[in-house]
């Protein structure tokens, strides 16, 4: 892992980190999908709550899973990056697990099932991380390079792949979650 992509990831790990103790946990991840469902407004217990919830808690199934604490309750920065070497490491786990992951929350954002993420439905996505709106917003102007105002579904899973696999300091999915901190201490 290069240190640009250690630094994304550094990041991840501390927005998935919904509590801020320094570890995952499943609680971390329970907290995000619910986040995510109470904005875009699904009752408490519905299908579409439960789905978002199982797409979520995949990724800490395979945070897990592909650092070999699968029997461990919490997860640390160094299982957390074990993980992510696994992931960049493999074209199958990209489009299997990223890509997969990718599509079904671009399906989750796409409100009004109009095909695109608009930049409000993006921002939906940002803050159930606990993003800032402010934050948000110049991440999307950086994912949106064509500057259309939203996202299609070929663009997310452009943009999600490459925050996870780009060593590419100019690649728009970098801001994916907003600015991180390069490994020089320069903001991005």
């Amino acid at each position: 892992m290069t240190e640009l992509q250690k630094a994304k990831q550094v990041h991840y790990f501390n927005v998935l980190d919904y509590n801020g103790d320094g570890v995952l946990e499943k609680k971390d991840f329970l907290n995000v999908a619910d986040r995510l469902a109470e904005q875009r407004g699904y009752e408490d217990g519905s299908s579409k709550h439960r789905a978002v919830r199982q797409e979520i808690l995949r990724i800490w199934t395979n945070a897990r899973a592909l650092s070999g604490q699968e029997d461990k309750a919490q997860i640390t920065l160094e299982d957390w990056l074990e993980h992510e070497q696994e992931v960049i490491d493999s074209t199958v786990l990209v489009h299997s697990y990223v890509q997969g992951l990718a599509r079904a929350i671009f399906d989750t954002l796409d409100a009004d099932n109009d095909g695109v993420i608009s930049e409000d439905e993006y921002l939906t996505f940002f803050e159930s991380f606990r993003g800032d709106e402010g934050d948000g917003s110049a991440a999307f102007q950086k994912l949106d390079e064509d500057g259309e105002g939203y996202l299609t579904r070929q663009q997310f899973l452009k943009v999600v792949t490459q925050f996870h696999i780009s060593d590419e300091p100019d690649a728009p999915g970098n801001w994916l979650f907003g600015p991180y901190q390069e490994a020089a201490g320069s903001e991005a």
